[in-house]
């Protein structure tokens, strides 16, 4: 099979906390090992809490858009 080429774009996918609207949620270095396993968060800013099945901040790709 041949190879086949695409133009990706790299996007950083961040959580603005729900609570302050002002902080980012991060890591606290802790997995809840369920399935699937889910990562506790805590705000920089207010130190509210809140889990979610990503780490964030992470890194998305998408597919570029046509240049045109």
């Amino acid at each position: 099979m041949a190879e086949h080429q695409t133009a990706v774009e790299w996007y950083r996918v961040d959580y603005v906390c729900d609570s302050c609207g002002e902080g980012f949620m991060r890591p606290t270095g802790v997995a809840l090992l369920s399935s699937p396993p889910q990562y506790p968060h805590r705000c920089n800013k207010c130190d509210c809490t809140k889990t979610f099945r990503v780490q964030y901040p992470h890194v998305e790709h998408r597919p570029a858009a046509a240049a045109g």
